[in-house]
């Protein structure tokens, strides 16, 4: 694999990526290091993950990869 894969264009993600990244920063250390109940944290974590893009991300970044694949007869 190539670094390029991951360093493929996805500057009309960039709102969503922080916004996931700031969401993540929000929650992981309380789930880490138990100041939160695990699974009502991780609940709680993902929907604010789904609710600030993570799903159209994803999305982004899959098709992304499978272009660079298609480019570079990888299947």
């Amino acid at each position: 694999w190539s670094s390029d894969v991951c360093s493929s264009d996805l500057s009309d993600y960039a709102a969503e990526y922080t916004a996931l990244k700031n969401v993540y920063d929000e929650y992981i250390k309380q789930i880490m290091f138990g100041f939160v109940e695990p699974e009502s944290g991780i609940a709680e974590m993902e929907e604010k993950l789904e609710s600030a893009g993570l799903n159209e991300y994803i999305e982004a970044k899959q098709a992304a990869i499978d272009e660079w694949a298609k480019e570079n007869n990888v299947e």
